[in-house]
């Protein structure tokens, strides 16, 4: 046995060519066996059986590895990595796989018949691959309105949405109308959650549903939870094994107008507790092109004159964090508003990519470019309309609150979930969170004076607020340029900002009120991210660098790496 440790590129980064070239030469040492004959034609079918055995394994090795490449799974098992056993004609082939972070572990094994006693022939290759980020956070969403009420078996699935956005898991307990999924949602309206889920342990997992109206929730193709007719809100569940991993899931739901209810929650094996779903379990790469800057109203960039004074430029988290490069042409910002003027690029700003008005609209009318001012890939309408859907503190949060907390020295750690009426740290202060961690804010929230927040990889911080966020004076919240670390969600009509020389990266949700990046008086303001607002404004010499995700189609939208390939 050999241990080959390698990163990045294997040096079977062309593994699927180099297993037919094996293969074929292996057909050759069959045919000079045939010829030969001979007394030793017993020990070389054997010796031929092990080679079998073993070239099967490298093909086994081959198709897991591939199928955790593109992030698809190939023979519908319902895990990448891995699949059933398979038959060739010299053999067979399967793979088993273990998941512990980001790390899958393959076990891939070859079969082949041997002779002279010994029988069938095994051989088996172990690798070890390690996926970065596998898309966004949340789920992507489709929605097709304005067609009347229909249940959930009438649905049209495959046909073009009329809206399109994604959130962070399903928790919408008992709204009213005009309170549902997205932003001004009131009539009916037919809508499709799709990505993937991450289930920590292997074994049967329980799924159900409040839901009003009609529901079916699919995972890695089968049905789980299924109520087709009109209903008021009510209970349905359903049950079904899986392995420890990430598995897609789709959920369908249906709603005939008025008030609703739809929350997903989850009952992990040998538990009788239901919890919803938490936004961490969720990833999706969207089906139609998501801009990573969306408004429902206005949005303003203002630089200093010169020409890229303000910048706005795009990278793909799914490649790895922002490391201070970005790719050319990628950034995409939407306005919702079809009126002239509603996007003004003035003194200098420039876009790097394409800026979106809304379906029907005049493009150069709504989006207006001052002196020095660019969008490099252009201007143009929508081809659909993007949703920035309303937020809510999570139904499962239940922390009492701990008061008012204003801290000017030491550190702070933060874990598991907390609620504060106000949250302000300044004076260097360091905030360390270890863990999935969630913060819910009644009132305001402030990071000032180098102040920072720190979120290891690995670490998440879910930060609800109803006042004000601020963050200004070069604090650092978060400022590792993985924005996959930190979600913040304003559930008011208070604004989020930050400015003079603060450095964030996150997901920021504000669908009603306005997120800014105001004049860096000290040096430029960076933001690394998405950012889905009623308004945003960008002045002065901020960067802007938006989280385009993966591309479109693209399969699960992260890169992988061999960390270590064991076989025969």
């Amino acid at each position: 046995m050999s241990t080959r440790e390698q990163s990045g590129s294997s040096r079977r980064g062309s593994v699927l060519v180099g297993v037919l070239i094996a293969l074929s030469l292996l057909l050759l040492m069959v045919g000079a066996v045939v010829l030969a004959g001979g007394r030793d034609a017993t020990m070389s079918v054997d010796r031929l059986g092990a080679l079998r055995a073993e070239y099967n394994a490298e093909a086994a090795s081959a198709i897991a590895l591939r199928e955790l490449v593109t992030g698809s799974d190939i023979d519908g098992n319902g895990t990448t990595g891995t699949f059933n056993t398979l038959t060739l004609n010299s053999g067979q082939v399967s793979a088993t796989a273990g998941v512990l972070g980001d790390v899958t572990t393959v076990t891939a094994t070859g079969l082949a018949a041997g002779s002279g006693g010994t029988g069938a022939v095994r051989s088996a290759n172990q690798l070890a691959v390690r996926r970065t980020s596998t898309g966004r956070p949340g789920l992507f969403f489709q929605a097709w309105e304005g067609m009347g009420w229909m249940n959930v078996s009438a649905i049209n699935w495959n046909a073009t949405p009329t809206i399109v956005g994604w959130v962070p898991n399903i928790d919408y307990a008992n709204r009213r109308s005009g309170e549902g999924v997205y932003r001004g949602q009131s009539g009916s309206v037919a809508i499709k959650f799709v990505g993937r889920i991450t289930v920590p342990s292997a074994g049967t997992w329980g799924f159900g549903l409040d839901h009003d109206d009609g529901v079916e929730l699919l995972i890695n193709g089968t049905r789980v939870v299924f109520f087709d007719p009109g209903t008021a809100c009510r209970w349905d569940a359903g049950s079904i094994n899986l392995s420890a991993g990430t598995h897609n899931v789709e959920l369908r739901f249906t709603d005939g107008g008025g008030d609703q209810c739809l929350t997903l929650r989850w009952q992990p094996p040998g538990s009788g507790t239901w919890t919803v779903i938490p936004a961490t379990a969720f990833t999706h790469v969207p089906t139609h092109e998501l801009p990573p800057l969306v408004t429902v109203g206005t949005a303003t960039f203002t630089g200093t004159g010169s020409a890229g004074s303000l910048l706005v430029n795009g990278y793909r988290n799914s490649s790895g964090p922002w490391t201070g490069t970005a790719v050319a042409g990628i950034a995409r910002v939407s306005t919702g508003s079809s009126s002239a003027g509603s996007m003004p690029l003035s003194s200098g700003a420039q876009v790097d990519g394409i800026a979106w008005s809304p379906p029907g609209s005049t493009a150069t009318s709504v989006i207006t470019l001052a002196s020095n001012a660019s969008v490099t890939g252009g201007r143009a309408a929508a081809s659909l309309r993007y949703a920035v859907p309303i937020v809510y503190v999570p139904t499962s949060f239940s922390a009492a609150s701990s008061g008012a907390l204003n801290q000017t020295s030491g550190t702070l750690n933060l874990s598991g979930d907390r609620r504060y009426s106000s949250f302000a740290v300044s004076n260097a202060v360091a905030v360390n969170v270890t863990g999935n961690a969630r913060l819910v804010i009644n009132g305001n929230v402030s990071f000032s004076d180098t102040s920072t927040l720190n979120i290891p990889a690995g670490a998440t911080l879910d930060m609800f607020v109803s006042g004000f966020f601020d963050a200004y004076d070069t604090a650092q919240v978060n400022a590792t340029g993985d924005p996959d670390r930190l979600r913040i969600y304003q559930t008011s009509t208070n604004e989020w900002s930050i400015d003079d020389g603060v450095k964030l990266s996150a997901h920021v949700r504000v669908p009603r009120a306005a997120a800014d990046i105001w004049p860096a008086g000290q040096s430029a303001s960076e933001f690394v991210g998405t950012i889905m607002s009623n308004t945003f404004g960008a002045t002065s010499v901020a960067r802007v660098r938006l989280d385009a995700g993966p591309a479109v189609g693209s399969g699960s939208g992260g890169t992988t790496a061999i960390t270590s390939w064991v076989e025969p």
